[in-house]
């Protein structure tokens, strides 16, 4: 948890200084008000929902917050705005880091490289793009880290239900956690990693858990129209309904697009 944290504050460190030196790229009001503009055409909406299945899984781990209330101090105010902030940092960086590489001049460096992010960084800051393409590699690892770490959680409390071998569900001695799940997890992780390539494996997992985000949303709908419900339940249901065909649009979309 400490390495993913001290990772996590390098790249959020990073992008503040990629915004931070490409923000007189954005003094353009035409091209911004081009990057706001939604396209006109059948082929460009498809290219944004096809991108946008990939650039999902970027945001896998907001929802596994939760994951961690048990190990939290006073999980019932911490949670929601740990979420809450996390997921406004996280769109602010991304619309900042967005919109500076459609304003740079020479975009077909960007297209063209394997390592974009460092380009960018190059080409705004003026410095050396290595480093930054050495933290993209570790955050990939601190990626899988935390799915580790979280991924455990669910497991352990999937034992705990007993919707799987009770086995699972111990925690160790010492440090409280629980290792045989968090074994499973990585040897799971190790096996997908090196048995599929990124991409495609990056796109299962979207779709995947879009279909997760679509029954779960669903389900607040149903819970939150029981008559025994909680009063919040019920006044957030409706939004229920909303993520639910939101989630499902962009899946239908994107199993459209493979099968075409």
């Amino acid at each position: 948890m400490i390495f993913a944290a001290v990772i996590t504050v390098l790249e959020v460190g990073a992008l503040i200084v990629i915004s931070l030196s490409g923000a007189p790229l954005l003094a353009d009001a035409p091209l911004l008000l081009k990057v706001v503009t939604p396209p006109s055409d059948a082929v460009a909406w498809a290219a944004v929902f096809s991108a946008s299945i990939i650039a999902f899984f970027a945001f896998i781990g907001f929802e596994d917050m939760v994951n961690m209330a048990e190990e939290t101090v006073d999980p019932h105010k911490v949670m929601p705005k740990a979420i809450i902030l996390t997921l406004l940092i996280t769109v602010v960086l991304y619309a900042l880091i967005s919109t500076i590489a459609v304003a740079l001049p020479n975009r077909e460096a960007l297209t063209s490289s394997s390592a974009p992010l460092a380009v960018l960084f190059e080409a705004v800051t003026g410095l050396s793009g290595k480093p930054i393409a050495m933290l993209a590699s570790i955050a990939m690892v601190n990626g899988i880290l935390i799915q580790i770490i979280m991924a455990s959680r669910v497991t352990y409390g999937m034992a705990r239900e007993g919707l799987i071998p009770s086995w699972f569900g111990k925690v160790g001695e010492r440090h409280r956690t629980p290792g045989r799940a968090i074994v499973l997890v990585t040897l799971l992780i190790v096996v997908l990693a090196l048995g599929l390539p990124l991409v495609h494996l990056a796109q299962a997992t979207s779709i995947v858990i879009l279909v997760v985000f679509t029954s779960v949303n669903l389900s607040l709908w149903i819970i939150g129209s029981r008559k025994e419900s909680a009063s919040v339940l019920k006044r957030w249901r409706y939004w229920g309904v909303v993520a639910a065909l939101m989630s499902s649009g962009l899946l239908v979309a994107e199993t459209w697009r493979m099968l075409t």
